[in-house]
């Protein structure tokens, strides 16, 4: 059993890793051996904790679940596309409405024309729109609606 040396005082240091001790300095007690308590556990308990740690199977997927969700799934991707495709069109009237009002300024109407500044800072932000299409970002699509959006705003300001 080994036994380990442990200092009485405990200002004094412990030698370092790298140092051997020739002999124990004064004043040094043996340390008691550790005694370990043993707890008596029931068959019962032992069988749960073992059973606990077993992995558990997954449960047996049955065809109806498999058809579910199937079914569910390509729901969900004929919701994705009717939701993308209202989105879009919402965009693109907002669009629409603003290249009208543009090309009817022109024309002899009930609206005044726009003011020189409000077209300056119009083009400024359609010139801030920094888009990937190809990468098919929902980022790009945040970025034209809040565009468009700050643009009929300033149009509506007049």
């Amino acid at each position: 059993m080994n036994e380990e040396l442990i200092p009485s005082n405990p200002t004094e240091s412990s030698p370092s890793a790298g140092s051997a001790i020739v002999s124990p300095p004064t004043g040094v007690k043996k340390a008691a051996p550790l005694k370990r308590k043993v707890i008596s556990v029931s068959p019962l308990a032992r069988s749960v904790r073992v059973a606990a740690r077993r992995k558990a199977k997954p449960p047996a997927v049955g065809k109806g679940q498999f058809k579910e969700l199937l079914n569910r799934l390509q729901r969900l991707r004929q919701i994705t596309r009717e939701t993308a495709l209202a989105y879009l069109t919402k965009i693109d009237l907002d669009l629409s409405a603003i290249v009208k009002r543009l090309t009817d300024d022109g024309k002899a109407g009930k609206r005044r024309p726009l003011k020189g500044g409000t077209l300056k800072q119009m083009l400024k932000l359609a010139k801030k729109i920094d888009l990937k299409p190809a990468k098919g970002r929902r980022k790009d699509l945040r970025k034209i609606e809040k565009a468009v959006a700050q643009i009929k705003r300033r149009m509506d300001r007049k």
